[in-house]
């Protein structure tokens, strides 16, 4: 499978777990199937978000279209969830300062590594207020680490896979008993596992033969798009 395919795959996943935010009521078993499938998408993300760093040939244009969309899909973000919070796009956006900055890319004094720590650790506290929290430059964090090698590779997954179970627990706890709760949890750290799977031993290492340029473009304009979508048929349809 070819990177674009598995984060197809993943952006369509996505779809589901924001249309149980926006159209179900939490607690009920169709919101949590739906919510967690789409689990598999922020971490499946992150992998590619440090695949993509390593490979950029102008990180800058990377930045610039991340901010880009970051701030374009706030407002029906912001719309169709109520949250306030940025959005995912925005922890990508600060993952890929992160990385850039512990690399020691940019002003000279960088090089120093001292300052990369203190730097870094400032860009890590903005996370706390932004879709998936601390946990997205978690995973990058460990991502960027175990690229390159299979065993690390999938530590770095499952010690993942085991910090989003205790963030899917906390979650449901504040509203279904604990057995419902742990059961959910476990269904989304599945799913997780599942994107793990498609990267570790389905991936080619390849984009897409055809659509390349479509898919460059398309998994940023996807976001912002659906999020506006699923408004206006909330607005329309079921206000």
């Amino acid at each position: 499978m070819n990177r674009d395919l598995i984060k197809l795959i993943a952006a369509l996943l996505m779809v589901f777990n924001h249309i149980a935010y926006v159209f179900l009521e939490r607690g009920t078993l169709l919101f949590g199937i739906f919510r967690g499938l789409g689990h598999i998408t922020c971490i499946t993300m992150c992998w590619f978000l440090v695949e993509g760093y390593r490979y950029t040939k102008d990180l800058r244009k990377y930045l610039v279209r991340m901010a880009v969309f970051a701030a374009i899909a706030q407002i029906p973000f912001t719309l169709a969830f109520h949250f306030r919070t940025g959005n995912i796009l925005v922890n990508l956006l600060l993952c890929l300062l992160l990385m850039a900055v512990l690399d020691g890319r940019g002003p000279a004094f960088l090089q120093d590594p001292l300052a990369r720590k203190a730097l870094a650790a400032v860009l890590f506290i903005p996370s706390v207020f932004l879709d998936w929290g601390p946990f997205a430059p978690f995973f990058v964090i460990m991502f960027r680490k175990a690229q390159g090698g299979r065993i690390t590779a999938v530590r770095a997954w499952a010690a993942c896979i085991l910090a989003s179970g205790y963030l899917f627990l906390t979650e449901d706890l504040s509203y279904v008993p604990f057995v419902p709760a742990l059961a959910g949890a476990l269904y989304g750290m599945a799913m997780q596992a599942l994107g793990g799977l498609l990267v570790l031993k389905f991936y080619n290492g390849q984009r897409a033969e055809r659509g390349r340029k479509f898919f460059q473009w398309f998994f940023y304009v996807f976001y912002p798009l659906h999020l506006l979508i699923l408004v206006l048929v909330r607005e329309f349809f079921f206000t």
